[in-house]
């Protein structure tokens, strides 16, 4: 299954850019690889992704590819409660000098489609204490995060400390026309986005690092985060250095009733990176 990818019909990624160069955001190549699995698979929705892997990011420049294949390989199925799909994404390169062509591995994943998505579950070790009161505005402004406004879903950082942090948010409204080709209806990835984004709030705090998604061991998704919909998210840190940070990430409501939840998350550490998200030292 392959797909052209291009700025135009999916203007929203204008607000995702690194060092002047919109890129794919971690979580939207997650929710496209999940939504040609719930196309190929109808009557089947998402469950989880579990080990995904940013191997080559996306980026909307001169590395841009022509075209990208999703490669789907179905490894295991039970009498249609569940499937579970092994999913690749890569294009292919070669010179014209006619050298071998060769692919170029993206983003890997193994998806699990169930017919009956299992009830949320509650996450019982949330702290909703208000003893920072950040607004989340300092941080798309000074340069910790990057995002532009369509992804600018942080209000506030309620909590935050060596063990993680807790976040209060509410999504801005993006329409399927500028989400263009990457439109989903089963799970919002401006959500899940945010979950790297506290990362990088983190690692800012603690290590004065910007930060970039390398993988994530399971993602399990529960129910969607509707626009205009206050929700929280809860970080715990697993462990983290000068170069990486991972931690298990919790997207839930005031009672800790779960949206969605990310377990095994890891960033890469760099200030290199402050200067290509803007942050003013």
């Amino acid at each position: 299954i392959s797909r052209r990818v291009n700025l135009e019909e999916s203007p929203v990624f204008q607000d995702h850019t690194i060092g002047g160069n919109p890129v794919l955001p971690a979580v939207h190549a997650m929710a496209w690889m999940a939504d040609v699995c719930a196309q190929e698979l109808p009557g089947f929705r998402l469950s989880n992704c579990e080990n995904f892997k940013v191997l080559n990011g996306v980026k909307f420049d001169e590395s841009l590819a022509a075209e990208y294949i999703l490669e789907l390989k179905e490894i295991e199925r039970l009498n249609g409660n569940f499937t579970d799909v092994e999913v690749k994404v890569y294009s292919l390169s070669g010179s014209e000098s006619g050298s071998k062509i060769l692919p170029r591995f993206h983003y890997s994943t193994k998806v699990r489609m169930v017919q009956q998505v299992p009830e949320a579950p509650l996450h019982d070790r949330i702290d909703m204490s208000n003893s920072h009161n950040l607004p989340g505005s300092t941080f798309y402004q000074d340069g910790t995060l990057f995002h532009g406004p369509k992804f600018q879903g942080i209000e506030q950082v309620l909590n935050i400390g060596e063990q993680g942090l807790t976040l209060e948010c509410r999504l801005p409204d993006v329409s399927a026309a500028e989400q263009g080709q990457f439109a989903t209806s089963d799970f919002n990835p401006f959500a899940a986005d945010l979950a790297f984004q506290a990362m990088l709030i983190w690692a800012w705090r603690f290590h004065q690092s910007g930060s970039l998604p390398l993988k994530t061991d399971l993602l399990e998704h529960f129910r969607n985060v509707e626009p205009a919909t206050r929700f929280f998210l809860s970080m715990s840190v697993n462990k983290s250095s000068a170069s990486t940070l991972n931690a298990n990430l919790f997207l839930h409501d005031e009672q800790g009733l779960l949206y969605t939840r990310m377990l095994g998350s890891e960033v890469t550490l760099s200030k290199s990176l402050n200067a290509l998200f803007g942050k003013n030292n």
